[in-house]
């Protein structure tokens, strides 16, 4: 399905259908507009397939999927992206079916992508998508208020093995607390699932995203994120990869990819709110449960604030979009390396691969993004 629409000048004037991987699972009414009308202007038109390591198309990934798709960033660069849901928020199958060639691109957990690719020569990071965002929620009121207190708990994950959980497992472990001391109970049925869990104490925390902290509270759960030793600046959980075909044969394709990227992470943290309009509109399954429309979006706005504010790179904005340093990356790969999960001698290079982005950014000017920002009419609720 195509979903590189622009309805910037319609202000958003239909819904778009929701893939997860070969099921459509929602689709919205109104005008169906063709991309032939987006990209008039260019030559040729690439297609890119954009798989996101998620169960669905979520507030999560409003800056990197659901603005340059609305806005029409991706036509914008002459490309015709259709953008996935792996349909499990498990990194692994989403790296997987890149390896098949099926996808060219995709957002899964950093820590995935560096034990894949010691594997497998198959993806490298492109851009990182997120810097502070994975961490250990408990309910207020709750058995576990430190790290330390996990030994002998049960810790809620998506799935066993998952890059989440790891990093999860390693906060415990600086704190005293090994993994074989925490029972993992996978949960894969849905945030309301896990806030019931821990609130009737079937789990004593959960290892998640930041986004399912402010679900938890929005859901009536008081809850808050621990305080951990583990320095969540040195690998940073979220990244873009795409697949070494990708950057090998279709470089300035991938250029022109990573330009609508950030496109759409300079419109969302310019104007958070208009983001969250845009990502409701464009997939309303993705709504918040409330009382009212006022109330989802108010629900929804607090995620993807949370999510902008840790999108930002350490040393932002000094260090741009998508960068962290050489020395952080070394240091967030010890860990891995310590528990045998990547080789002893991986290079960074194998994994990760930021000469695109370097090209881009050197002539990326946010100021026409940040103009449309103030000026864009979003749909009120």
């Amino acid at each position: 399905m195509n979903v590189t629409r622009s309805r910037r000048s319609r202000a958003l004037a239909g819904l778009t259908c929701l893939v997860l991987a070969t099921a459509v699972v929602g689709c919205g009414g109104g005008e169906d507009e063709s991309a032939s009308g987006d990209t008039a202007k260019c030559q040729s038109v690439d297609k890119v397939n954009y798989i996101l390591a998620a169960a669905n198309v979520s507030l999560g990934s409003v800056a990197y999927a659901q603005v340059p798709q609305e806005l029409g960033f991706f036509a914008e660069e002459c490309l015709d992206v259709t953008i996935q849901a792996s349909g499990q928020t498990n990194s692994e199958i989403a790296l997987a079916q890149m390896e098949t060639g099926r996808f060219d691109v995709g957002v899964p957990a950093t820590l995935s992508q560096v034990v894949f690719a010691g594997k497998k020569s198959v993806t490298k990071s492109v851009f990182f998508t997120a810097f502070t965002n994975i961490g250990i929620f408990v309910a207020n009121d709750g058995p576990a208020q430190s790290p330390a207190d996990l030994a002998g708990k049960r810790i809620g994950v998506t799935s066993i093995g998952t890059g989440t959980a790891i990093y999860c497992l390693e906060s415990a472990r600086l704190d005293g607390v090994q993994a074989d001391q925490i029972e993992q109970v996978p949960i894969n049925s849905g945030l309301a699932a896990v806030a019931e869990a821990l609130r009737s104490k079937k789990i004593d925390a959960w290892c998640g995203i930041d986004s399912d902290g402010v679900a938890f509270n929005n859901a009536g759960l008081p809850s808050h994120r621990l305080d951990t030793k583990f320095d969540k600046d040195l690998l940073p959980p979220g990244t873009l990869v795409a697949t070494n075909t990708m950057i090998e044969k279709r470089p300035d394709v991938l250029k022109r990819f990573i330009r609508a990227i950030l496109k759409g992470y300079v419109f969302a943290l310019a104007a958070p709110d208009k983001a969250t309009a845009i990502a409701l509109k464009l997939y309303p399954e993705s709504k918040p449960a409330a009382d009212n429309d006022k109330e989802a979006f108010e629900k929804a706005r607090a995620i993807v604030d949370e999510r902008m504010k840790n999108s930002k790179p350490p040393g932002y904005p000094q260090t741009p979009l998508g960068f962290t340093s050489d020395d952080a990356l070394e240091r967030g790969i010890e860990p891995l390396k310590q528990a045998s999960l990547v080789p002893g001698d991986i290079a960074l290079d194998s994994w990760r691969d930021l000469t695109l982005l370097n090209e881009v950014a050197k002539d990326f000017d946010p100021k026409p993004i940040e103009e449309l920002a103030r000026t864009y009419q979003a749909p009120s609720f």
